[in-house]
């Protein structure tokens, strides 16, 4: 049986949210992307049923709001919320604002374009020559270190690929991608005390093309999912609209 999938969009108070990441003790230029403040908050609100992966953006009318998948629809996720939040968190939803729509079941054969913000990293195995077993590295990086001595790789090409294995893997073809803007940036994460650290920096990428589904629930599982590392922290959450 297939489960449902809802996109939401809560819509937040500008105000009450800054407020939220002050009592956090959040550092703005190291948390600059508003990922893991919105981590905090979905975590605030609903606990083990907090959506991921999710997507931050700002409304028509200018004030945050945080796209997300997750197979409750709105009025249960309030009722969670109603129940595992305080209520100074609680109100930083504005519920009357905030709406969701049911995903359509997928089909074999669909063809559908797509953006998807990501961090393409690769965990290093024993017989890397620059890196450390174990150590989370854009694969970019990782490849270009691998053979110092030979032609540089092309950094979409190297994307691209990451991006069609993750697919392939979880019913769907790639049939084009092209890499459309890029950053480095911090991931906040805490550390075993309990504290807030800044990772080392890492490129994040944006990614936009065109796939084919070919295996319908596998594909809604990715796209519930999200693709790549870091999900529940603003990265793989495929945006998905008919391809033209």
């Amino acid at each position: 049986m297939t489960t449902a999938l809802h996109m939401l969009q809560l819509a937040l108070d500008g105000d009450r949210l800054a407020r939220f990441g002050a009592g956090l003790g959040l550092d703005r230029r190291a948390d600059s992307d508003g990922g893991y403040l919105c981590h905090a908050l979905l975590t605030a609100l609903f606990g083990a049923a907090a959506p991921k992966p999710f997507v931050l953006q700002v409304r028509a009318g200018g004030g945050p709001s945080l796209l997300a998948y997750a197979p409750a629809d709105l009025p249960a996720l309030a009722e969670i919320a109603a129940l595992h939040a305080t209520p100074d968190v609680y109100r930083i939803v504005d519920w009357p604002m905030s709406a969701a729509k049911p995903m359509p079941v997928f089909r074999p054969g669909q063809r559908l374009a797509f953006t998807v913000r990501v961090r393409p990293v690769v965990r290093i195995g024993r017989q890397h020559p620059c890196f450390k077993p174990g150590a989370e590295v854009d694969i970019f990086l990782a490849r270009a270190e691998a053979d110092r001595d030979g032609p540089k790789p092309d950094r979409e090409d190297v994307y691209r690929q990451w991006l069609a294995a993750g697919l392939t893997q979880s019913g769907a073809a790639l049939e084009q991608a092209a890499l459309t803007g890029q950053r480095r940036t911090a991931l906040l994460r805490r550390n075993a005390e309990g504290k807030r650290v800044a990772q080392r920096q890492q490129i994040d990428a944006d990614l936009a093309g065109t796939l084919t589904v070919t295996e319908p629930e596998g594909f809604r599982r990715l796209v519930a999912r999200g693709i790549g590392r870091h999900r529940a922290f603003g990265f793989g959450m495929l945006l998905l609209r008919p391809a033209a």
